[in-house]
Order: structure tokens, then sequence, then C-alpha cells
């Protein structure tokens, strides 16, 4: 007995979209970005033809900007659990990236330090005959 992987999509993809409205309707256009990139990935894999990053790339970075943009004007429990998707976007993301590409990231990169220039302050005086 096989499982219809499709009907479990199209389950995922109903329960995604109310949750959006729900949320935050004003991202609807950034999800549909978001979904007319992943429908491709979803034909690739049907198909059993490789996934590239940059179809990867095409889906997760509208999903993560949306979930960041959601956290605008939400309560602190709220934001805490879209952060919890964030980090699993990301997580995710990178996973794919260390397994097809072969390339760690997390080992792999180094944050950019800041540069940080010193304030000067500029004292002047007058004197007075």
């Amino acid at each position: 007995m096989s499982f219809n992987w499709q009907l479990l999509v199209n389950i995922a993809e109903t329960g995604a979209n109310v949750a959006e409205m729900a949320l935050a309707p004003e991202l609807l256009p950034v999800t549909q970005a978001g979904e007319a990139a992943l429908n491709p990935i979803l034909a690739k894999i049907s198909a059993k033809q490789p996934v590239t990053l940059t179809d990867i790339a095409a889906f997760y970075g509208p999903e993560i900007l949306a979930l960041n943009l959601a956290k605008n004007g939400k309560d602190a429990a709220t934001i805490a659990k879209i952060e919890e998707y964030v980090t699993a976007a990301n997580n995710g993301a990178m996973a794919w990236v260390t397994t097809g590409t072969s390339f760690n990231a997390t080992a792999e990169f180094t944050p950019v330090t800041p540069i940080v220039l010193p304030t000067t302050t500029t004292t002047t005086t007058t004197t007075t005959p």
C-alpha cells in the first residue's frame, strides 16, 4: 500500500493558506510567490528530476521574508512562534545546501564582524577679549 503524498501537500497548503489569512493577510502576494517557486520543485520531485540550489533558494527566500514580515504588530508569544518557524526554515535551507553541495555553512562560514568607527568629539573654545 502506498501513501498519496499529493493529498498531504494539498492538505498542508490549505492549512497554511487559512493560517496566513488569519495571521497576516497582507502577505498573500509574498506567499503566492513562494507557492509559485514551490510548484516547480514539487514537479521535479514527482518526475524524479534533480532539484537545484536555485530552485530551493527561490522558495525559501519569499517564505522566510513572509515569516519575518508577519511579526509586525504581533504579541510576544506569536513573534516567538514565528521565530521558531524562521529558524526551522533557515535550518532546512542550510541542511539542503550542506547535503546537496557538500558545503557546510555552519562549519565553513564565519559571520562578518562589523566595523565600528570610533566617535570623535570636537571641542570648540572661544575667547573674548
